[in-house]
């Protein structure tokens, strides 16, 4: 063999260790990770268990709240459905507006009747 390939023959006999020294970093460092891993997920899912023991409740007191006041607004729209309308006006406005009425009726139809008074005046002067 030649002197040159040797040499990287050499080489590749010292990067051997090292690389296999950094192999056991990695696979320390991939352990660490994995075991960080499992604790985050079981803490994960202890946490997501707490979050619905908590709703629960408080899901369950609103649904309640949500019927009652469901069936307070129905109760509130048949009231309104069966209630009487109330009148645009009262007793007393309406015979005030009839009133009115037959006066500005009469006002105009006497003075359409009234015709022409000079001409019956004309004669005494």
């Amino acid at each position: 063999m030649r002197p040159l390939t040797y040499l990287f023959f050499a080489a590749a006999l010292v990067a051997l260790p090292v690389h296999a020294q950094q192999n056991d970093e990695a696979a320390a460092r991939l352990d660490e990770l994995e075991q960080r891993l499992a604790v985050s997920e079981a803490q994960r899912s202890e946490l997501t268990e707490q979050l619905q023991r908590a709703t629960q409740p408080e899901a369950g007191r609103q649904m309640q709240r949500l019927r009652e006041e469901n069936r307070r607004l129905l109760q509130d729209l048949e009231q309104a459905r069966s209630a009487k309308p109330q009148p645009l006006l009262s007793e007393q406005q309406l015979w005030f507006v009839i009133g009115g009425g037959v006066a500005l009726i009469a006002f105009f139809f006497g003075s359409l009747l009234r015709g022409n008074r000079s001409a019956r005046r004309q004669w005494t002067n």
